[in-house]
């Protein structure tokens, strides 16, 4: 065994500790340790994409944020979809004002939205208020972009994408942030179009408009 080849990189206090534990064999703790037993999963992964399935898996037994989670399993094409969303918009800083780890943001964040909150506006429009729960929502809309033989999708990132794009550029709020003439907390304080009930509402709009 050599410390010197694992990264460790579930987050916090327990990464610093962990990590001069395993490195200072002449350390109390490394001395502790060896004394005792603790619980080590291991996983020899190279992809990413697979790393974060094993670890949205793992969480069924340590529950983490809608957000982290959704963002993590890819497997689902609804969580596919909205990540590549996320990532594609000047409104989202492709990515940087989205918040993945947490479920909720602040008065305060330079976060416009959890990503499971633009996961939920973005997918009003593909399927409207026939769901009344995540779950099936999301359910819904994978089934939407399956249609066609999957050609679908390419229908609903044109659609979902100009109108994400377009209110960027006109919408009161979302303009200001594009533009960078606001803050997103800045904006936050003016204008209700940025807030989740905003964005859900100009996105149900939409779905009827299609409809």
């Amino acid at each position: 065994f050599d410390a010197n080849l694992f990264d460790i990189v579930d987050g916090g206090h327990r990464t610093v500790a962990i990590d001069e534990a395993v490195r200072d064999r002449k350390s109390s703790t490394w001395k502790d340790l060896m004394a005792s037993a603790i619980p080590v999963m291991i996983l020899e992964e190279e992809s990413p994409v697979q790393a974060g399935l094993d670890f949205a898996a793992l969480a069924s037994t340590r529950p983490i944020s809608s957000s982290l989670r959704d963002a993590l399993d890819v497997s689902s094409p609804v969580n596919a979809f909205f990540l590549e969303m996320s990532r594609a918009l000047d409104l989202t800083d492709h990515g940087l004002r989205i918040e993945y780890l947490s479920s909720t943001v602040g008065a305060n964040s330079d976060k416009l939205a959890a990503f499971s909150a633009f996961k939920f506006a973005g997918s009003q429009f593909i399927v409207g208020r026939r769901f009344r729960s995540p779950k099936p929502q999301d359910a819904g809309v994978n089934a939407e972009l399956a249609k066609d033989d999957g050609r679908a999708r390419e229908l609903w990132w044109e659609r979902v994408y100009h109108a994400f794009n377009y209110a960027s550029q006109v919408l009161p709020g979302w303009r200001d942030i594009t533009r960078g003439t606001l803050t997103v907390p800045e904006a936050r304080k003016s204008f209700i179009t940025i807030s989740t009930v905003g964005m859900t509402t100009l996105m149900l709009a939409l779905h009827e408009v299609v409809h």
